[in-house]
């Protein structure tokens, strides 16, 4: 018996293999730099709303550290979002510092930023929402070792993670569900 299943676990094992494999090629990594003597490539942009608009959903967007802000972005798609990290000791000691972000949903409400993940910024204000609005929820986002003033979810939200973070104020305007914060230098208050 053990012999027959050998060959089927064997099988199985190299679908998945394939699978795994055939997935983490759909996944593009694209480059925010807006430093002088940025490189220039296809997949580098010299303003992170670039990379943002070029991105397809599931893609890793990192934002390289300079002395100059990024400005705003606008995301309706789940996107992995990385800088460096707002320690004062790393890379003499540029930060990856961008005004806002807004996660959102697209014109017709088909698809949003659920999914998102924030990691290694230091932002202004996050936006869980442009504004306070019943028309569709984010699920499964992820705000990690960020330095920012404002979080504020405008919508229902399912599964936040707010973790090794620095915000001033964590705002919530509607419903949150299964989420987490844990970890946190918060300067304020957390506003339910």
């Amino acid at each position: 018996m053990r012999e027959k299943m050998l060959p089927l676990r064997i099988a199985l094992t190299t679908i998945f293999t394939i699978v795994s494999f055939t997935l983490s090629l759909s996944q593009t990594v694209r480059i925010a730099d807006n430093n002088f003597n940025a490189p220039t490539g296809p997949n580098i942009f010299p303003t992170l709303q670039a990379a943002v608009n070029a991105a397809d959903p599931g893609d890793i967007i990192y934002v390289q550290p300079s002395p100059t802000r990024y400005g705003s972005l606008t995301s309706n798609k789940r996107l992995i979002i990385k800088g460096i990290g707002f320690n004062l000791d790393k890379d003499i000691p540029h930060q990856s510092t961008i005004t806002n972000i807004t996660l959102t949903n697209n014109t017709d409400n088909t698809s949003n930023a659920s999914g998102t993940e924030i990691e290694g910024l230091t932002v202004s204000n996050i936006f869980l929402a442009p504004r306070i609005s019943s028309a569709y929820a984010l699920d499964d986002i992820v705000i990690k070792n960020c330095r920012t003033s404002v979080v504020a979810a405008r919508v229902d939200i399912d599964n936040l993670l707010i973790v090794d973070t620095w915000p001033n104020i964590i705002e919530f305007f509607r419903r949150v569900t299964n989420s987490e914060i844990r970890n946190n230098l918060i300067a304020s208050r957390i506003t339910m």
